[in-house]
């Protein structure tokens, strides 16, 4: 009795054919890496970085107050644009451009950014803890 012949190794080859193609798709896209968001704090008095993706050897364009930095996707499409520090002060908007597409990112203010973890209470939301 022949066995059936398993279709697996054909399913993977086409599984891995349609990812790298996705991905190059992506790659060619102006995008920001998904930390930076709209409605984002951005931590005061401390120089910062912005990054994302854009075609390879692309010109990407980063504007955020008074400053603005022009910077080039590099072999792997990454790009990253360096900023002074910002102090408090009202919500400010990011531009990120490149020939062919413009991402603005709202609402972006700077001020304490504090990451806490370790403790089972932390988990607990502000309204929660009630009035002292």
């Amino acid at each position: 009795m022949m066995r059936p012949r398993c279709a697996f190794p054909l399913l993977v080859v086409a599984i891995a054919w349609m990812t790298s193609i996705c991905a190059s798709a992506m790659a060619d896209e102006l995008r920001a890496a998904n930390i930076f968001t709209d409605n984002m704090v951005i931590q005061r008095d401390e120089d910062f970085v912005i990054w994302g993706w854009a075609k390879v050897g692309e010109n990407v364009s980063v504007s955020l107050l008074d400053q603005s930095v022009l910077v080039q996707a590099d072999t792997h499409g990454r790009w990253d644009a360096s900023f002074k520090p910002i102090g408090l002060g009202e919500p400010f908007n990011i531009k990120i451009k490149c020939p062919t597409k413009e991402i603005t990112l709202g609402n972006v203010v700077a001020g304490d950014v504090w990451i806490c973890s370790g403790q089972s209470n932390m988990e607990w939301p502000v309204r929660a803890a009630g009035n002292p």
